[in-house]
């Protein structure tokens, strides 16, 4: 019983670090996004890293439509 109880405790830490790993990559961006009023959710974010495609590019031109009056959405670009 012991045990079990330390294999739920590893798999939570486990979790836990992964998901702090993803907040810390993604957070800035997450972050100017979200006040620039252009919002990419985390999900997104970590799609288009597991896709390879370069997501501080794709925000900052989200950003730059966004600010430009255009209603872009992450996926276009």
């Amino acid at each position: 019983m012991e045990s079990l109880y330390l294999v739920g405790i590893a798999v939570l830490a486990l979790f836990a670090f992964v998901l702090a790993v993803v907040l810390f990559n993604f957070f800035g961006l997450w972050l100017r996004a979200r006040i620039a009023n252009a919002p990419v959710s985390l999900g997104k974010m970590v799609g288009m890293r597991l896709r390879k495609v370069p997501v501080g590019l794709i925000v900052d031109n989200r950003i730059t439509a966004v600010k430009a009056g255009l209603d872009v959405r992450s996926d276009p670009l």
